[in-house]
């Protein structure tokens, strides 16, 4: 039998449906298949200021192609011909923004993104990045993401 995992790879092509007929096609026959994604609706960062937090995690929505493709993911695997096999959720936690942390990461992506976008000033933006230090330093800092995992296989012949 045969096993195949997309990790966080389906959410960020714009034809979905297309790369899971593509993945069934391939899949031998009794394989197995885990595909992983973010519904970018699950982060929680906490923030003093909640009105440019909303803004710069709005803007940043559009670096995927289905932000919240979590919620169709089990029906599509299904039109594709997939048998569902189940589904799981794990989440990532950071009570630190330290250099080892997810979220530290993310932020200086995100902040790259979406200045790249304009949607917020460069001033707002550095406030909303430069915020994470001083809220790490008070033991305020909480960062908490969703991912989540939809097995399926392909029926035997």
């Amino acid at each position: 039998m045969t096993s195949r995992c997309a990790h966080k790879v389906a959410e960020y092509i714009l034809n979905v449906d297309a790369v899971l007929s593509e993945a069934f096609r391939v899949l031998k026959p009794g394989g197995r298949t885990i595909f992983i994604a973010t519904d970018w609706d699950t982060l929680v960062w906490f923030s003093d200021d909640a009105k440019r937090m909303a803004a710069v995690l709005k803007s940043w929505e559009a670096h995927c192609a289905h932000p919240h493709l979590p919620r169709a993911m089990a029906h599509r695997l299904k039109n594709a011909g997939f048998r569902f096999d189940g589904a799981f959720v794990y989440p990532l936690l950071n009570l630190s923004y330290d250099e080892d942390s997810y979220s530290k990461g993310l932020s200086t992506i995100i902040d790259k993104f979406v200045g790249g976008r304009g949607d917020l000033s460069a001033g707002e933006l550095n406030g909303w990045l430069n915020e994470f230090e001083r809220l790490d330093e008070a033991d305020r800092y909480f960062f908490s993401i969703n991912r989540y995992g939809f097995k399926a296989s392909r029926p035997a012949l």
